[in-house]
């Protein structure tokens, strides 16, 4: 097997191409379905990946958890550099949640500073400029 149980983590690489492809081809609505349907996948793949990845090379450190079954030598004679690539895999796969958490938690907060200037508006108000030292605009 070899290198190629990395491809889902290289796999990502090809959504430039395709992102340009559909831009030229479609429909703003359907690509930009497509192009959120696919960056779901190359996301769900990557993370399977680092995960996998992440449990076979770090199956045999030292005051790991996880049963001695899930680092069989077959398995990890198929991840080449199995323990190097699984505390990689360990601190990208933790990088990566950390990023999420942190976006979740300002759209939450972005979400509630909304709703509380929204609340501040009179009802007729429509649309409504909100003042800020920020440039940017969004509709509601």
């Amino acid at each position: 097997m070899g290198w190629i149980v990395l491809l889902p983590l290289v796999a990502p690489l090809t959504a430039l191409p395709i992102a340009r492809l559909a831009e030229q081809q479609s429909h703003p609505r359907a690509a930009a379905r497509m192009l959120t349907w696919v960056a779901a996948l190359l996301a769900g793949c990557s993370t399977l990946s680092l995960g996998l990845l992440a449990v076979v090379g770090t199956a045999q450190l030292p005051g790991n958890p996880l049963p001695d079954g899930w680092s069989d030598p077959e398995v990890r004679a198929a991840v080449p550099g199995d323990a190097v690539l699984g505390e990689v895999a360990v601190l990208v796969l933790g990088g990566t949640l950390l990023a999420v958490g942190v976006a979740l938690a300002r759209r939450a907060l972005t979400r509630r500073r909304l709703r509380r200037a929204l609340a501040a508006l009179p009802a007729d108000a429509n649309p409504a400029l909100l003042p800020d030292g920020r440039p940017y605009a969004y509709a509601v």
